[in-house]
């Protein structure tokens, strides 16, 4: 990123279909803002158009969105899976109906990418620069994929090893999984993310910061490596209780 151009960063995650409550709005003008994954909470088409619609709202000429383990219908083979197991477990071919609610394969992300008229850039994994309405330039690193052996059955997940190719001169890491040890302790002590995973690139000097969602139970975080201290905001966006017939 350009070194004298100051830039506000707005990152959220997780809000799963869900809107803000009145009064807790991020009001403040962030540069861009970045949105890790889990947009949806059931993956549905009008999942979708809600996450638009509350990162349209956001006051941030830029917004930066990845997929998430539960945006089951961007990744083509696991939403074939999912289609196939409830057609199997149902015992008839009911895939026109699943489709009719929750998109045709592409459909999905042909929503999102519509919205690119609205300041909304939706990133695969890899690596991406993009210039902002500030005239800074970021260099990113994306990746929607969490490791399957702490729940699998999701959307964008791998099993043993996967290859997150962070670029030297990466100014920010964007991922829905924190990278092993960093924020990603379950309700039962365990590190969830892959000891494997990005961690040990992020301790290179040539990268920059993290930006990573997906264990809404931990409320937000905030963390510089080397310093033990994390400092706990709560959640400000309410849970969903409802769960997908799929």
């Amino acid at each position: 990123m350009s070194p004298s151009i100051n830039t506000r960063i707005l990152i959220l995650s997780d809000t799963h279909a869900q809107r803000f409550p009145p009064g807790m709005e991020p009001l403040q003008r962030a540069d861009v803002a970045i949105h890790c994954g889990d947009m949806t909470n059931e993956f549905k088409l009008k999942d979708y158009r809600e996450a638009i619609q509350l990162l349209e709202n956001i006051n941030a000429p830029l917004k930066i969105v990845i997929a998430g383990n539960h945006e089951f219908s961007l990744d083509d083979t696991a939403y074939k899976h999912k289609i196939e197991e409830t057609c199997r477990i149902q015992q008839e071919d009911i895939s026109k109906d699943i489709m009719a609610e929750f998109g045709e394969f592409g459909e999905a992300k042909k929503l999102l990418l519509q919205a690119r008229d609205k300041g909304i850039i939706f990133l695969e994994e890899g690596t991406h620069k993009l210039q902002l309405p500030n005239s800074a330039t970021l260099k990113l690193y994306v990746s929607p994929y969490t490791p399957a052996h702490n729940c699998g059955g999701w959307g964008f997940q791998y099993d043993g090893i996967h290859d997150f190719d962070i670029k030297q001169g990466t100014d920010l890491v964007i991922t829905h999984g924190p990278p092993h040890g960093i924020m990603d302790m379950t309700l039962k002590k365990r590190n969830a993310s892959d000891a494997h995973s990005y961690s040990l690139q992020l301790r290179e000097p040539n990268h920059g910061s993290i930006a990573s969602g997906m264990f809404t139970r931990a409320g937000v975080q905030s963390w510089c490596h080397g310093d033990p201290n994390c400092q706990k905001f709560r959640n400000v966006l309410r849970k969903s209780t409802t769960t997908s017939h799929l």
